[in-house]
């Protein structure tokens, strides 16, 4: 009988991550798995989550990114990239919980009224980020939980793009109305020294404060020509009114969301910057990805209906023949951008061409995509306009095209 039941406890799966912690002597690593299963539950069922960032199965104080979960051969071999792999896997999580928490109901967070007498919202907040500090460091130092976390942080590849965007010529009824970027003092040598602050970097991602990136989005932002034959046709401001259960569009604001995310392509950590325009009904997105040094490799955008775009450039081919080059720009100088046309009614795009300086009186303004993940309402909480970012696809930029990173002769 001692026999059998040796045998039976030798068989015994392990406790997975989650029951570990969960029967953790150290209360504060229980304490903390508690709460971030219950937090987890209240945003499931509120149907809260943040849809920016994927969860790394079995560590819930980590999200990641399609950069980040392609940084896991880098982090294996160098333990200064894995720290830097760990802190900004914990810095998404906490970013996307504290969109989460704001976009709780009122109701939930009544619940938590109690903690430390102060705003229970921001006290929640605190909660997750202390105990995501406290699980990062008493789990990753151990060398079996750092090949775990490695080993689950492939994400399922991205859907493949869609159908190829009509270009058909034609824009339908409507007045033409130019919209250009926001002026901009930086030029394309400057951008280029930031970027190649990312050649020092752990991960190899160029350290970007927000202002010098809000600096390189007006640098690079595309103008837009759009058919407007009705309201439908005007983009601008996302606003929650009140008792309203869908967002509406302050069309009086012109406004261009942007946000950035970057490529890994042999070595390099590429950075992209995606542009997002949102109509009453639909939106469109448009990106750009820089090479090192600073210019253009390619532009690729999104349409109303889903369909893909592809822009070349002379510095990108295509590897994969199922994706259609839509246009080939040629080399773009100084202040030279794109001009993305934009078909009333469908909001079909085709790029007409290169624009520069100031071509247009009107102009529209940037604003930081995180706003869409939650946007203050007249109830007091915050409440999520969009789902997955467009053009969310950067794990398979090397399968579909060839870039020349070496850098051009002035």
């Amino acid at each position: 009988m001692l026999a059998a039941a040796l045998a039976v406890a030798g068989c015994a799966a392990p406790p997975s991550l989650e029951e570990a912690r969960l029967a953790s002597p150290s209360p504060e690593i229980s304490s903390c798995a508690q709460w971030f299963g219950a937090l987890d539950a209240e945003v499931a069922a509120a149907g809260v989550r943040d849809l920016q960032y994927a969860a790394v199965p079995g560590f819930p104080y980590l999200r990641a990114d399609r950069f980040l979960a392609g940084s896991a051969g880098r982090a294996a071999a160098r333990p200064a990239a894995f720290e830097a792999l760990a802190d900004r896997l914990l810095d998404h999580d906490l970013e996307a919980r504290r969109y989460e928490i704001d976009n709780l109901p009122g109701s939930v967070v009544e619940k938590w009224s109690g903690m430390r007498l102060e705003d229970p919202r921001e006290a929640a907040l605190r909660r997750s980020a202390q105990c995501g500090r406290l699980l990062r460091d008493r789990e990753l130092a151990q060398p079996e939980t750092r090949s775990a976390l490695l080993r689950r942080l492939a994400l399922a590849p991205s859907p493949a793009p869609g159908r190829a965007c009509k270009a058909s010529g034609s824009r339908g009824p409507g007045a033409i109305v130019r919209f250009s970027p926001p002026p901009n003092g930086l030029s394309r040598a400057a951008a280029a020294g930031w970027l190649r602050r990312g050649e020092i970097d752990a991960l190899g991602q160029a350290p970007l404060p927000e202002r010098e990136f809000v600096a390189l989005a007006a640098t690079y932002a595309p103008s837009f020509e759009v058919a407007v034959a009705s309201d439908a046709d005007r983009f601008g401001a996302l606003r929650w009114p009140r008792t309203a259960v869908r967002p509406g569009i302050d069309a009086t604001e012109p406004a261009v969301y942007v946000r950035r995310g970057y490529a890994r392509y042999e070595g390099h950590a590429l950075l992209q910057i995606t542009y997002t325009v949102l109509f009453p009904e639909d939106r469109i997105a448009w990106r750009v990805t820089l090479a090192p040094d600073g210019e253009p490799l390619l532009f690729d955008a999104s349409g109303a209906d889903g369909c893909y775009a592809v822009v070349l450039t002379p510095r990108a081919h295509l590897r994969d023949r199922s994706v259609a080059a839509a246009r080939e720009l040629p080399r773009l100088l100084g202040e030279q951008r794109p001009l993305v046309a934009v078909a009333a009614g469908t909001h079909d795009i085709e790029v007409r061409g290169v624009v520069s300086g100031t071509d247009s009186l009107v102009r529209y303004a940037l604003r930081p995509y995180d706003e869409l993940r939650s946007t203050p309402t007249p109830e007091g909480r915050g409440r999520a306009a969009v789902g997955r970012p467009a053009l969310d696809d950067a794990d398979r930029i090397a399968a579909r095209f060839a870039f020349d990173l070496r850098e051009p002769r002035p």
